[in-house]
C-alpha cells in the first residue's frame, strides 16, 4: 500500500506509487505523440484516501480497461500539470492495476 498523496506530489516527479479512486471518466481525444502516432487519452478525475482531487491520464487501451469507481494503483508513474491540478499517467515505464475493493 502506498503512503503517497495527491497534496504532496509535484509537476515533473518521477517513481510515483499512489492508489486513487476514479470519480469521473471523460470522453476520449486523440492526440499525436512526438513521433507523430495519432492515441487515444482518456482524462480521468480522481481522489486519494483523504479526498483531494486530480487527475489521471489512461493512455491506449487504459480507457478501456478502468471506468468509475474503479481503485486504482499507479506504479512507478509520472506526474505532471493539467488544469492547475496534479495529473498522474503511467509514463513510459510505470503501470496501472485495478485494485480489488
Amino acid at each position: 500500500m502506498s503512503n503517497m498523496y495527491l497534496k504532496d506530489l509535484k509537476e515533473g516527479q518521477k517513481r510515483v506509487d499512489i492508489r486513487v479512486l476514479i470519480t469521473k471518466k471523460f470522453e476520449p481525444r486523440t492526440i499525436k505523440t512526438r513521433n507523430g502516432e495519432e492515441v487515444k487519452v482518456v482524462d480521468c478525475k480522481v481522489r486519494d484516501k483523504e479526498k483531494t482531487e486530480g487527475y489521471l491520464s489512461l493512455w491506449r487501451e487504459q480507457g478501456d480497461q478502468f471506468n468509475v469507481g474503479d481503485i486504482v494503483q499507479v506504479k512507478n508513474g509520472f506526474c505532471s500539470m493539467y488544469k492547475g491540478n496534479i495529473n498522474l499517467t503511467s509514463g513510459l515505464y510505470g503501470k496501472l492495476e485495478k485494485v480489488k475493493k
